[in-house]
């Protein structure tokens, strides 16, 4: 387990159902009612699974830049000393 799933687990530890519970949203309340902190939280966490989401998506080449045919092409040319 990577520690951006931790944070992701105690975000969504955080949001319910500490700041649930400490902000009083039982019932029918609505996104008027939420507090920043609430806001905040979930903000972060959704944010955070969307990052993780595409590290797991994308292939680690791609998100360094470097596709991977560029990669193989630059290997091909160093084994036949192109340089």
């Amino acid at each position: 387990m990577t520690p951006i799933w931790l944070v992701i687990g105690l975000l969504t530890t955080l949001v319910y159902p500490i700041l649930y519970e400490a902000d009083n949203l039982h019932g029918l309340s609505t996104p008027s009612h939420y507090s920043w902190r609430f806001l905040v939280a979930i903000a972060l966490r959704n944010g955070l699974l969307l990052w993780a989401t595409y590290r797991a998506v994308v292939p680690r080449e791609e998100r360094e830049g470097e596709s991977r045919e560029d990669q193989d092409s630059h290997l091909a040319r160093m084994a036949t000393g192109g340089g």
